[in-house]
């Protein structure tokens, strides 16, 4: 579901492009319905992920493509070798 649009330099993508969000474990969706995410800024695509990755090979090509995560249960976890393995903003 994309919200809205807006650009920005994305530092592993080399250009200007659209912030990407995924939601994790939304296994009852809910997620778009409990939040205004029409606020976020234009260009900003919000994917939902209703299915559950255990094997942290899974969850890490699944994020590798988005530039923020956010965690709706606490069944993901996520520990230093996975953050690691994720694209960073700083580098």
């Amino acid at each position: 579901m994309t919200v809205t649009r807006t650009r920005w330099q994305h530092p592993q993508r080399g250009g200007l492009g659209v912030a990407r969000v995924a939601l994790l474990d939304d296994y009852q969706e809910v997620a778009l319905s409990m939040a205004d995410w029409k606020s976020l800024p234009a260009g900003t695509e919000v994917v939902v992920f209703k299915d559950h990755l255990a094997a942290e090979d899974a969850v890490a090509r699944r994020l590798a493509d988005f530039d923020i995560v956010m965690a709706l249960r606490e069944r993901t976890p996520f520990p230093r070798t996975l953050l690691e393995r994720l694209p960073s903003s700083s580098s």
